[in-house]
């Protein structure tokens, strides 16, 4: 049998790669380097390029990095996941690139990438908990069962920004969820008011919605009883 060999080799580096690892050209320049490698090279061979550059961290500019993580998360795969949970999570990652590795996973619509996403509202710092909340909705109806989950166990900042999406969704699939919040003997007002709110805006006039309306039409809390008001204005004309 014939056997066949295959002479791999890299094909020669592109000038725009060149280009953005300059560090003597004005970072505009760079910038711009990067958005015509993005779109001048085959898409794949494009990005497994970048990785090394992407790790080189410490002498990175921060401008590159925030380009070079939005590349990534267009991208979108496995490997370029695996890139930025790990200079998400490298110790010495500093803020900056955190926030940029937020924006990069929540573009790949990654399961991975949503767990690490959800996993920033329990932050501490106030930029990564903001920035994991706006990113939130790139996810889209993929990140109803995690929000769901946070509603259930979260701090109420976190239940705060969770209810808020499932609001912004539309999310049927969420009503159980919101319902039980609102008996529990531990919820939050802000919270109970969002639930409130989500249930008007999914629209679903169920018997089991109107009830929890009601009852949040007497809450000793007028935000929550402000909610409601509005609430039963939207459910009462969708109901049969």
């Amino acid at each position: 049998m014939m056997t066949i060999e295959f002479e791999w080799q890299l094909p020669p580096e592109s000038p725009f790669l060149a280009q953005l690892k300059n560090k003597n050209l004005r970072i505009e320049e760079r910038l711009e380097a990067l958005a015509n490698l993005i779109k001048s090279e085959e898409y794949l061979d494009t990005f497994y390029k970048l990785l090394p550059l992407f790790e080189a961290t410490e002498e990175t500019h921060p401008s590159i990095l925030a380009g070079l993580a939005l590349a990534l998360g267009e991208w979108g795969s496995e490997t370029a996941v695996d890139a930025l949970i790990k200079q998400y999570q490298a110790e010495t990652t500093s803020l900056d690139q955190q926030l940029f590795c937020l924006q990069g996973l929540a573009r790949t619509q990654n399961d991975r990438a949503l767990a690490v996403v959800i996993g920033a509202l329990s932050s501490p710092n106030n930029q990564v908990f903001s920035t994991a909340a706006e990113q939130l909705k790139q996810f889209g109806v993929l990140a109803i069962p995690a929000l769901c989950e946070v509603l259930e166990t979260g701090e109420p900042d976190a239940q705060c920004v969770a209810v808020w999406n499932l609001g912004e969704l539309k999310a049927l699939p969420a009503l159980e969820a919101l319902l039980i919040y609102l008996k529990r003997d531990d919820a939050h007002v802000d919270v109970s008011a969002l639930c409130i709110w989500a249930l008007g805006r999914i629209g679903e006039a169920s018997v089991e919605v109107l009830e929890a309306v009601n009852v949040a039409l007497q809450h000793a809390e007028p935000e929550v009883r402000v909610r409601a008001k509005a609430a039963k204005q939207k459910l009462i004309p969708n109901r049969n």
